[in-house]
């Protein structure tokens, strides 16, 4: 993504995967959802109560309860599930262009162990939670282990998740959802509402775009969104009838972002993801893995196991002991 508005969207672009540029884009102020609690025994737990989907989405706060609604949450009330995301970005200006295919995949049992994969053009990265254990791989390197209590597990899952939500916030505050139908998605019952840019701001959905709490603790990339403005969107958004969860979100959109008063930046976005397996999902189990890699305590006294070929330290005074005894009685 884009670092600087004047530089060119192909040879000037830093590499930033989608992940990273989605949840830090995040910016202004909603009302907050219910959020997870944390018990002593460290997993969180979540408010899974009826949502009156009635009001969706025109009561702004129902719209926020259910776009802002963590993963943990939607597997609490699915039971279990398999996540997929699929994103393309392409930023061309003239006759330059980069292109970014993003994957994230998420898979969680119904005993909330999960399996994550986050694809990026910059590395990938495999999350396993089993249980109390973290195992954790970049790359090509090993999968490596460690308590649940030293990291946060719900980080990369949530990664995953809020990225319909953020894909969505592009498009606001023109976005407009419209057009509520019944479907089947996944085997269960959702209703489906089109997507597409309001012609009359009281035709749109402003999108909350505040999340419960930062996903990365940096700084957004420079003033790309603040300058970009949505051309053109189609898509749809399905959620579902029971729980309110986003069962699936699939659009195509098309932003100028103006960076220069003449032939601007254009964007095109492709984003297709989805909830399969509701309930489906098989045991989660522990992978192959080494212990986490830990450098011990360097010693206080580095030649200590040298002292005995050490001349003595006449310079220092003697210890206080039976000399000093002495000294007192004479």
């Amino acid at each position: 993504m884009p670092t600087a508005m004047h530089a060119p969207p192909a040879k000037g672009l830093r590499r930033r995967s989608l992940a990273f540029v989605l949840l830090t884009l995040a910016v202004g102020g909603c009302k907050k959802p219910a959020v997870s609690t944390t018990p002593r025994s460290g997993k969180p737990s979540y408010d899974v109560g009826a949502i009156d989907l009635t009001a969706f989405p025109a009561d702004p706060a129902v719209f926020g309860r259910v776009l802002l609604m963590p993963f943990g949450e939607a597997a609490a009330r699915l039971a279990s599930l398999k996540f997929t995301a699929r994103s393309t970005f392409v930023f061309s200006r003239g006759t330059e262009e980069y292109e970014q295919n993003d994957v994230s995949v998420v898979v969680q049992d119904s005993q909330s162990n999960f399996h994550v994969v986050l694809d990026t053009p910059e590395n990938e990265t495999e999350v396993y939670l089993i249980g109390e254990t973290l195992y954790v791989r970049q790359d090509r390197g090993y999968l490596r282990s460690k308590p649940r209590r030293d990291l946060e597990p719900e980080f990369w899952t949530e990664v995953a998740f809020a990225s319909m939500r953020e894909a969505l916030s592009l498009f606001s505050p023109k976005l407009r959802l419209a057009e509520p139908r019944p479907e089947v998605v996944a085997g269960r019952n959702a209703t489906r509402y089109s997507l597409s840019l309001a012609t009359k701001p009281e035709e749109a959905t402003p999108v909350p775009t505040a999340l419960p709490r930062p996903i990365l603790p940096v700084a957004p990339p420079s003033r790309w969104r603040e300058l970009a403005r949505p051309l053109d969107l189609q898509g749809a958004l399905w959620i579902d009838a029971t729980t309110g969860v986003m069962m699936r979100l699939q659009l195509e959109g098309q932003l100028e972002i103006a960076d220069r008063q003449v032939r601007p930046t254009q964007l095109q976005v492709r984003f297709d993801a989805g909830i399969t397996e509701v309930g489906k999902v098989a045991a989660v189990k522990a992978p192959d893995s080494i212990p986490e890699f830990r450098r011990v305590d360097r010693p206080k006294n580095l030649l200590g196991f040298f002292s005995e070929y050490l001349e003595p330290d006449t310079d220092k005074p003697a210890k206080s002991g039976k000399a000093d005894k002495g000294a007192k009685a004479r």
